[in-house]
């Protein structure tokens, strides 16, 4: 499950990301993006002024090595 965490120094430098950005970083289509996030296992959307959604750069890069780890301890685990 993804949980967001309190902001740290990192989040200051932290880049706000439009839906495309994050549809490429992540691999996810749009439905996709929205309903991991409905769920909790996206990161959250960060909304800007009255329609726009951004998500941080950090916490989107973080969710897609989070998914790579995994990925290969998986396959570490079949191999053994």
């Amino acid at each position: 499950m993804w949980s967001s965490t309190l902001p740290t120094i990192e989040t200051f430098n932290d880049k706000l990301l439009r839906l495309p950005q994050v549809m490429e970083i992540s691999g996810l289509c749009r439905s996709v993006v929205y309903k991991l996030a409905k769920q909790g296992q996206f990161p959250a959307q960060v909304t800007v002024g009255v329609r726009g959604a951004r998500w941080s750069e950090h916490e989107v890069r973080n969710w897609v090595a989070d998914r790579l780890a995994n990925a290969r301890r998986a396959t570490v685990a079949e191999t053994e």
